[in-house]
């Protein structure tokens, strides 16, 4: 059994709370939160940069692989 929650199920339930904390802060005269940050969008430039080595790092790998096959050859 797999009690674990989906990202869909994980994104609606913090929508539902920042809902929830910003409809009573209002009520009681109290700021609203925002659900997102200043740099919020900063992971997909890190995966990039991750993605672009790893493909720098396979390439470099299969040159030296045929270069050894080719010498035991």
């Amino acid at each position: 059994i797999n009690d674990s929650l989906e990202f869909t199920e994980i994104e609606e339930l913090l929508t539902r709370a920042t809902h929830t904390l910003n409809r009573y802060s209002s009520l009681f005269k109290a700021l609203s939160y925002s659900t997102s940050m200043v740099g919020a969008e900063d992971y997909k430039y890190v995966l990039g940069c991750i993605r672009k080595d790893i493909t720098e790092r396979e390439r470099e790998f299969a040159e030296v692989m045929a270069k050894y096959e080719k010498s035991s050859s």
